[in-house]
């Protein structure tokens, strides 16, 4: 049986990919954290303060932890507080913007793999 020239090195290359969806997808995350920043309520600056990205297994998890983040993003009738939607409209207004992000990074880390 002949040996395969250059399998190891493909094998790590095809293992390498396995990270780089995450890690794009982290770059776009920050890339949407910034728009929805910019449309949060100021009041004291806490709510945009407490905006993360974190890398998931399969991806990126964008949110706010200030404990009314979800009220300013949803409303509250009984409150009688609108919903403001500042992540919402970020997706909305600036997806493809995110979604270049995330292919330039797929972009960068390919290169490196070839």
């Amino acid at each position: 049986m002949e040996e395969i020239k250059g399998l190891a090195e493909l094998n790590a290359k095809l293992t390498a990919l396995k990270n780089i969806s995450p890690k794009a997808c982290v770059k776009g995350g920050y890339k949407l954290l910034e728009h929805a920043q910019k449309n949060a309520p100021f009041k004291t600056g806490f709510l945009k303060g407490s905006g993360y990205v974190e890398e998931t297994g399969k991806g990126a998890e964008i949110g706010f932890t200030a404990n009314y983040a979800e009220v300013q993003e949803f409303g509250s009738v009984a409150r009688n507080i609108p919903a403001k939607g500042y992540l919402r409209r970020a997706i909305d207004e600036h997806n493809q913007d995110v979604l270049d992000k995330i292919a330039e990074e797929i972009e960068k880390e390919l290169e490196g793999l070839i």
